[in-house]
């Protein structure tokens, strides 16, 4: 998980908002979601990085660093089909 944070941390733009997609984040709605990123670019943020981690999960050093954690569900989804959504 270190290294995959490492590499991670080399893509991040410090312009961006980071949403990460993780089990433990905040379950939301559709509209909520579409309202939280119309307000990221009312204010100035249009430019938002979607982080999913591996099957370990994220490094607490990339969460630690996101505007926001979000969760599909409790359900566990291949990592190559949250790629596609």
């Amino acid at each position: 998980m270190a290294k995959e944070a490492e590499r991670i941390q080399a893509k991040l733009d410090p312009s961006r908002k980071v949403i990460v997609l993780a089990i433990e984040g905040k379950l939301i709605s559709s509209e909520d979601l579409a309202s939280t990123l119309d307000n990221y670019a009312t204010y100035g943020s249009s430019k938002v990085s979607f982080i999913i981690g591996g099957s370990l999960g994220l490094h607490p050093s990339i969460k630690s660093q996101a505007d926001m954690s979000i969760s599909f569900g409790r359900i566990t989804l291949p990592h190559q089909f949250m790629l596609i959504m």
